[in-house]
């Protein structure tokens, strides 16, 4: 499966999408307050048109928190926004500052109005300018990226490459020079084995060059304890005066990786031999486990890391880091935890080091769409497969609640005017936005299964939810606070129906959508 390119300790919610939803949701408060004194040509135009994009903007927001955009675009987004906002809003206060001067033009319900408007209009203006910086910006950091990764891999190609070319040229001039079979032999011997150096690293390069998982892309299930005995007995082997000690938990589940995954731990434990001090130096190795994932612990007795590799360890770029004389080992190490996904971290004290590697067990659910978005955030096609289906069941539950008790006129009267065409704006407005709240809870639940019954039973589940939370809490509260009476009773049970209906048709529509 691939991942996105995401660290393990991602949040699959970004809350600076929340900042969007909410400078969104306050400015819908003044676009059709007393509108409907206007003309029914400058209602639409000053009061509806700017209140749907209020609305849009507001759903966006959310969309932004829940979708698997990284934190720092959506936070990009969110600065940008509330940049626009605030300088739109000096520029109006400026105007209408001006405008006081002449009290024949000065109109307080209509600049409160006219600034709301202005502000929707500067924050959409913002957010739109904000994803075009966020875009471009992620664009640069993965080139650069690719860049690092591809100097790196030009790198160790000529380093290893190059050197074993120069042994075996050097043994072929004994073959053809000696007589004696035994030195020929040892240089024939020589010669495979730099041969075959040459051939396993362009193999290693070839799982290198992708950033995304294996040869194909993919990662799958390896079981860790027994690679990490073969790399712990290699490594004895290489290095006889060294001891290397495992304590490995039982039972410990595989992770999500692939095949490069032993020559990471091969290198963390070389590295930390190999630069150590001591006559006899000392590795041990320590795993533990968490819901989502293992972690493998290298600590040694060492001098300690330097800053400049425990910098290339945190991430950093690895051209500035990439030094010859010290190995490419951390560097392979940095590339491969990026491509499964996971976290590296260093710590030196005056014990030596301990280097922690973090991956993803197989079993996490992130092989799933639900479970890849538990981590990640949904995908954008899964973001409008939630759209679609709540409006479809919006669709539905506005008509039951209009034929049944006339309440879509009382839901506008929340937004400032009691009026139908409001009333069915702000209504598919919430039901877009409870679809994707539903969507998004919906990936953080463990084993629910893709079936009709399953959405069925979950769709009923949350429209009764919103039945008692959004209609029979905060629908009444928000009324009193606006000051309009609350509909007769027969509301209650037109209500239920509607909730149910909706959470039917969304639940039904968005699982066939999905799967």
């Amino acid at each position: 499966m691939k991942l996105p390119a995401s660290p393990l300790g991602a949040s699959s919610v970004k809350w600076s999408g929340f900042v969007v939803a909410g400078v969104g949701f306050l400015l819908t408060r003044f676009t059709v307050t007393l509108a409907l004194l206007d003309s029914p040509v400058q209602f639409a135009f000053a009061g509806l048109v700017p209140l749907a994009a209020g609305l849009l903007l507001t759903a966006f927001g959310v969309a932004l928190a829940v979708s698997n955009r990284d934190a720092e675009y959506v936070r990009t987004v969110t600065k940008w926004c509330l940049v626009s906002v605030a300088v739109m809003f000096v520029l109006v206060v400026l105007t209408l500052l001006g405008e006081a001067q002449n009290p024949m033009r000065m109109v307080s319900v209509r600049s409160n109005t006219s600034m709301a408007n202005f502000l929707i209009g500067g924050a959409i203006g913002g957010v739109l300018l904000g994803m075009r910086t966020a875009d471009n910006d992620e664009k640069r950091r993965v080139l650069r990226n690719q860049t690092t990764r591809l100097v790196t891999l030009n790198r160790i190609l000529r380093h290893e490459i190059l050197n074993s070319t120069a042994v075996i040229l050097g043994h072929a001039e004994h073959v053809t020079d000696q007589s004696d079979n035994r030195i020929r032999g040892d240089a024939l011997e020589a010669v495979v084995q730099r041969g075959r150096h040459i051939r396993d690293t362009i193999e290693d390069v070839k799982y290198l060059t992708d950033a995304e998982g294996g040869v194909d892309g993919t990662l799958e299930p390896v079981e860790l304890p027994s690679v990490l005995e073969s790399r712990a007995a290699t490594i004895r082997e290489r290095y006889p005066e060294a001891t290397i000690e495992l304590d490995v938990e039982s039972g410990l589940p595989s992770v999500l990786a692939n095949a490069m995954l032993g020559t990471a731990f091969e290198q963390l434990l070389e590295n930390a031999v190999e630069y150590n001090d001591s006559d006899r130096p000392w590795v041990g190795v320590e795993t533990s486990t968490t819901n989502d994932s293992v972690r493998v612990s290298v600590r040694d007795d060492g001098p300690g890391l330097p800053e400049r590799q425990q910098t290339l360890l945190a991430g950093q770029d690895t051209t500035e880091y990439d030094d010859p004389t010290t190995g490419f080992g951390l560097t392979i190490v940095r590339l491969l935890v990026d491509q499964y996904g996971g976290e590296i971290t260093a710590t030196v004290d005056d014990s030596g080091t301990t280097v922690s590697l973090e991956v993803l067990r197989s079993d996490a659910n992130v092989g799933s769409l639900d479970g890849a978005e538990q981590y990640y955030g949904m995908s954008r096609r899964r973001l409008e497969n939630a759209v679609v289906a709540s409006v479809f069941a919006g669709i539905l539950m506005g008509v039951v609640l209009q034929v049944g008790a006339g309440i879509l006129p009382v839901i506008g009267s929340l937004y400032g005017v009691q009026n139908a065409v409001v009333g069915w704006i702000t209504h598919s407005f919430h039901s877009v936005v409870f679809g994707m709240v539903y969507a998004s809870l919906l990936s953080h639940v463990q084993s629910t299964g893709h079936g009709w019954r399953n959405a069925l039973v979950l769709g009923t589940g949350y429209g009764l939810f919103l039945w008692v939370f959004a209609a029979g809490l905060i629908m009444p509260l928000w009324l009193h606070l606006v000051n309009v009476p609350l509909p007769g009773t027969r509301m209650i049970g037109v209500s239920l129906v509607g909730h149910v209906i909706w959470g039917v048709a969304n639940g039904l529509t968005f699982q066939r959508l999905c799967h």
